[in-house]
């Protein structure tokens, strides 16, 4: 009898040790399959996150980038504004020049030129009456192959010396344009500096 209850007890002992054994693995199983899911969710949190830090840091370049180029044309504008009115005041203060500043940029443009082959001198309308016909004509004596045309350019100051069919552009308009274009072409790289610096 003491030995059908042993058996008994080691077939019972058996089995519980079986059953844990069982227990233990499943939850070994469990907490693996539970670890995998939480690293995955992790991971795919932390993709997600990246991805939306992307995003953002790529909107805020963007918006910098946006600010910037909007600053940059403002800037422009105002500098093309300025520089209209600085050219405008400029060829009103030129079309007043004083007979004799007048007189002594012919005589330059012609040194400049040269004077010893036929020369056509024709005023800009604007500065038609400054030269007194005393300055006209110790120009012709100085010059004797410079003649002062009848002929004025419309709408303009300054002069144009033609010389072969080349004309020598000296209206103020042409000079100051030139140098307008210079500080414009300045300005922009100026602003492409600073651009670039702040990008």
């Amino acid at each position: 009898m003491a030995t059908i209850e042993a058996i008994k007890e080691k077939i019972l002992g058996d089995i519980r040790q079986e059953q844990e054994a069982k227990f233990a693995e499943d939850k070994q199983r469990v907490a693996n399959e539970t670890t995998k899911k939480q690293q995955a969710i992790a991971e795919d949190l932390e993709s997600k996150k990246r991805h939306i830090e992307r995003k953002y840091q790529q909107r805020i370049q963007t918006q910098v980038q946006q600010f910037t180029a909007q600053q940059r044309h403002k800037e422009l504008q105002q500098q093309d504004r300025l520089m209209q009115e600085v050219f405008k005041s400029a060829v009103q203060e030129l079309n007043h020049l004083p007979a004799e500043e007048l007189f002594t940029f012919v005589e330059q443009a012609l040194e400049q030129v040269g004077s010893k082959v036929a020369t056509e001198l024709k005023f800009g309308e604007q500065t038609d009456h400054i030269l007194t016909e005393e300055q006209l004509q110790t120009l012709k004596d100085k010059y004797p192959n410079v003649s002062v045309s009848t002929e004025r350019v419309p709408r303009v100051g300054g002069f144009i010396l033609s010389q072969e069919a080349v004309d020598y552009n000296y209206t103020y308009q042409a000079l100051l344009q030139e140098k307008a274009d210079q500080l414009s072409a300045h300005f922009l790289a100026m602003a492409n500096k600073a651009s670039g610096e702040g990008e």
